[in-house]
């Protein structure tokens, strides 16, 4: 989810080579490096379904923050 709202969202004026430097920052493995560093991740769900997400580093810098886009505009 993350990294298919990243690039219909964030990246479409990107160049490639940021494109792919962004999308590096949100694999599975960069975020589990993320977690044991001190970042806290949360997720949102519904009905069972991932429809959010967000990342936090030291209780107060926003690092990634994504809803699902069936999730968006509801307050």
């Amino acid at each position: 989810m993350v990294c298919v709202l990243a690039v219909k969202f964030i990246t479409p004026d990107f160049t490639d080579e940021g494109r792919n430097h962004l999308l590096d920052t949100m694999t599975p493995a960069a975020i589990a490096k993320y977690i044991r560093s001190g970042y806290r991740y949360h997720v949102a769900e519904d009905k069972d379904e991932i429809v959010g997400t967000v990342g936090i580093r030291e209780n107060r810098h926003l690092y990634h923050l994504f809803v699902a886009e069936s999730h968006q505009g509801r307050g």
